[in-house]
């Protein structure tokens, strides 16, 4: 799934394949969520996930875009420090 898209696909069991979606914004989801994601896709190879949902999909890509905020702040924040 990517987090900032919200949108989820079918990551392809090709090693090589597999690392370029990764590298591409996607991210593996927890075990708890792969119930939820094979629902969320029904058999087609991507879906796009609400970001208002307010489901277990929708809740982890917002933790996971909230993350990525505090480091990409944490970052900038040491940069300014180092001054």
């Amino acid at each position: 799934m990517n987090p900032h898209t919200n949108q989820i696909i079918h990551l392809d069991h090709d090693p090589i394949e597999r690392m370029r979606q990764l590298a591409s914004g996607f991210q593996e989801l927890p075990q708890e969520l792969q119930r939820a994601a094979r629902i969320k896709l029904a058999g087609r190879p991507e879906a796009t996930v609400s970001r208002t949902s307010g489901g277990q999909l929708c809740n982890w890509a917002r933790k996971q875009r909230k993350m990525a905020n505090r480091k990409r702040m944490a970052e900038a924040s040491r940069r300014r420090n180092r001054k």
